[in-house]
């Protein structure tokens, strides 16, 4: 769909240049040639609008620049073929006894591959996001574009068919000449011959003298044997196709003008200089009968503009030794043809240092060994022993998705793909040998899956700015710029969240608290009642003769956002919801699990805050309280504000931001509202009393 409407583009950019060629050297042709040759030519370009394909060879004799308008999507759609992912269990997993000696070459390796290519990376992630949803604007386009046109078919179709009837209704038969009846109807202005498969001439109700009816008769006679209606359906087709180039309309109109010229010099052909001045005298007497109106769709009709009939008036008295400009013709429909098969609209390929194998890749395209070994073109899976058994890190997992069918999480190890409905793993995927060996850092990698969880985006935090989306069913990894990547979040209404003690011992004691054997995925109502506890590598140690005791904590069913929550809307018609930071909004990009209070108005969006995280949001809901928010956040865009967050009041627009940096008991745990009051617990070092109940204004 896309790949059509951009070759479209380009069709009608190559052929709109071709128009304005033509135009010019017919200037200095005019006084020598007929307009035959510029006839066959607007027929040949028509033909090529209505085929908006690439029929260039497999290697074009010539690449020109595409037009800066579609320059960016063709260089998308043309990148790099797929390739299919191999499956890789059981290959290049690396023993565990070589694991940090082969992890540390392959490393160095990526780190030296990274440094020869800096010099080709464009963009910065977010950039790369930017550019990505700029391309949903091109199905935006496409359907603006293809609406317009079958409106306008349908509108020029009803149009036809309405006159048509009209016509019928009010002619009245006048003679036949040879197989085309001629009717008079009060319908029409100017004489006109009218239907393709059963013509017909129409002329206004007036009198006319037997010359004068010779005259018309003959001229529409010329049109049905010129097949001058095909012609006319053929330019308009182009034109409603094309409807958004000028330059379509103009060779439409540059034709019509043409079509007549030629259809007058073969009526006058064998007249005298007195019946020249009389068939002259016929085309002004109509064109001054005829009232502003527009014609109907694909009928021949005579023209009132002066500019026209000065044309025909030079073309019936000077036209007659002129040459037809044959070879003109023959030489133009030769460059048509030449550039629709040897030259490509295309913009400079760009380097891709990380690419799929291509079996037919010029020699000089060919990248080096080491870069052969460094690139990927897939993501091998992990065993579940080696991710069951890894420890715990610095970085607690992160929960990347959850669906009603699919969660998806990953850590310094890899991600892990688990099917809720089965309870079961469905594939664990090696990043470290894949190159994404970090979770922190500007190398961590960034995950983002796309909102049916079947699509998974994965780039660095770093200067290689190099992206690749994994189709999850198919176990197939594609570079991103050649895939349309669509992220989003699973809409759930439960509360979820990642767990490493929510199993037991049968005999009470702690489940392996060292390893991620203890992992689990919680899923409840955010009610004190029973949750839904699954147990991720539960198949793993039910094999080896362990049990384990699902407990259900309060503590674990904190408060999560997972993609979007909604929270309050306003008289005047704000949504207001909290955000997972995706995009990398927030003033702290390097901090990850940001979270973005934002709200939205139809297509508008204000971003109100941006200095939330996750754990502040477990502790302290956003309340909204006499024409304020209020919220635990950072008080300023720091690392130390975010590890000391304070009690924040804003107005409901976003402005007046106020930090309750002079609150009794600075430090708190939660609170909540009542009429216009915040109440909150506070902490002390008192033994007596360690958390007493305070409560300040909205507004402090």
């Amino acid at each position: 769909m896309k790949a059509y409407f951009i070759e479209l583009l380009g069709t009608s950019f190559f052929c709109g240049v071709l128009i304005l060629v033509i135009s010019l050297v017919s200037l200095p042709l005019k006084k020598s040639y007929t307009v035959f040759w510029r006839y066959l030519l607007w027929i040949a370009l028509a033909v090529r609008l209505l085929l908006p394909f690439d029929f260039s060879v497999p290697k074009p004799v010539l690449t020109l620049p595409a037009p800066v308008f579609v320059q960016q999507k063709i260089e998308e759609e043309k990148a790099y073929s797929v390739f299919e992912t191999e499956k890789m269990e059981g290959e290049n997993v690396p023993e565990k006894d070589k694991k940090s000696g082969q992890m540390k070459e392959k490393k160095e390796e990526t780190e030296e591959y990274q440094a020869k290519n800096q010099s080709r990376s464009t963009g910065k992630p977010e950039e790369l996001r930017k550019e990505k949803d700029s391309f949903e604007l091109w199905d935006i386009l496409f359907f603006i574009w293809a609406g317009v046109a079958a409106l306008l078919a349908l509108f020029q179709i009803f149009s036809y068919w309405k006159f048509f009837k009209k016509a019928d209704q009010t002619k009245v038969y006048l003679k036949k000449e040879g197989r085309i009846p001629v009717f008079v109807s009060p319908l029409v202005q100017s004489p006109m011959l009218l239907g393709i498969g059963r013509p017909r001439i129409l002329l206004p109700e007036r009198s006319y003298g037997k010359e004068e009816l010779s005259f018309i008769i003959n001229h529409e006679i010329i049109h049905d044997k010129r097949k001058d209606l095909l012609v006319k359906l053929l330019l308009g087709s182009a034109r409603t196709l094309h409807w958004f180039n000028p330059l379509v309309y103009l060779m439409e109109k540059r034709a019509a003008e043409d079509m007549e010229l030629l259809c007058d010099s073969q009526v006058v052909r064998e007249f005298t200089k007195e019946e020249k001045k009389h068939y002259s005298e016929m085309l002004l007497e109509c064109a001054a009968q005829r009232k502003d109106g527009r014609s109907p769709l694909f009928a021949s009709e005579f023209s009132k503009e002066t500019k026209t009939l000065r044309e025909r008036f030079a073309n019936i008295f000077n036209g007659q030794g002129k040459k037809k400009g044959i070879f003109a013709a023959v030489l133009g429909i030769g460059i048509i043809l030449f550039a629709s098969l040897f030259v490509a609209f295309s913009s400079e390929k760009k380097e891709h240092p990380i690419t799929a194998d291509q079996t037919e890749a010029p020699e000089t395209s060919k990248p080096s060994a080491r870069e052969d070994e460094n690139r990927i073109t897939r993501l091998p899976e992990l065993s579940i022993e080696e991710a069951a058994t890894a420890i715990y890190g610095a970085v607690f997992p992160q929960l990347a998705y959850v669906s009603s069918q699919r969660a998806i999480l990953y850590d310094y190890w890899g991600m892990l793909i688990y099917h809720v409905e089965k309870q079961e793993i469905e594939q664990i995927l090696n990043l470290p040998a894949a190159g994404f060996e970090f979770v922190q850092g500007e190398d961590a990698v960034h995950i983002e899956v796309s909102q049916d969880g079947g699509q998974v985006l994965l780039y660095k935090e770093s200067k290689e700015k190099n992206g690749y989306v994994y189709f999850i069913d198919e176990k197939r990894l594609e570079p991103w710029d050649g895939v349309e990547f669509k992220g989003g979040f699973a809409k759930v209404p439960e509360t979820v969240c990642l767990t490493g003690d929510s199993l037991l011992k049968e005999d009470g004691g702690e489940f392996h608290t060292g390893d991620m054997q203890s992992l689990s995925l919680v899923i409840s109502d955010r009610s004190r009642g029973a949750a839904a506890i699954y147990p991720i590598f539960r198949e793993f140690y039910e094999a080896r003769g362990e049990q384990a005791i699902s407990v259900y904590f309060w503590k674990d069913i904190r408060r999560r956002v997972v993609g979007a929550e909604y929270l309050y809307q306003d008289e005047e018609g704000w949504k207001y919801y909290l955000e997972e930071d995706i995009k990398k909004e927030s003033r702290l990009k390097e901090i990850d699990g940001m979270l973005l209070l934002v709200r939205y108005r139809g297509e508008e969006r204000q971003v109100l805050e941006d200095l939330m995280t996750q754990e502040m949001w477990a502790e302290c809901p956003v309340i909204f309280a006499d024409g304020r928010i209020v919220y635990k956040a950072a008080p300023t865009a720091s690392t130390i504000g975010i590890k000391d967050p304070v009690m924040v009041s804003l107005a409901m627009d976003g402005s007046d931001r106020k930090t309750a940096d002079d609150m009794l008991y600075h430090t708190f745990r939660s609170m909540c509202e009542d009429e216009g009051w915040i109440y909150y617990t506070g902490w002390t070092n008192d033994g007596v009393f360690p958390q007493p109940l305070c409560r300040i204004p909205a507004d402090f």
